[in-house]
């Protein structure tokens, strides 16, 4: 055998793998889900995926730079803050601009 014979054969048999390995990705991956915030006045809202039977919602009040967390509980219907007080967004990240 030549050398581009070897050459062929070896570019051939990387291509194979690489055409299995996505094959088999394709097959053994989950399910890809999107999710969607929405923004509508002051507010942002988006869900989080938590587990199967529970579900939850962010709100951000632009205004006030507050984060609040409700768990949408699917089994039985109920909707419920994840926390007692909304969270203050002015402590969790330094704000960008300098103030005058």
């Amino acid at each position: 055998m030549n050398n581009n014979t070897n050459t062929i054969i070896v570019l051939l048999a990387i291509t194979a793998a690489i055409l299995g390995a996505i094959l088999v990705g394709s097959y053994t991956a989950g399910p890809a889900y999107a999710e969607v915030s929405v923004k509508q006045g002051d507010y942002i809202m988006g869900p989080i995926g938590f587990s199967n039977a529970r579900q939850l919602v962010y709100v951000i009040d632009m205004t006030a730079n507050k984060l609040n967390t409700y768990a949408l509980n699917k089994q039985n219907g109920t909707v419920s803050p994840v926390e007692s007080a909304p969270i203050d967004l002015d402590k969790c990240f330094i704000k960008s601009r300098e103030k005058d």
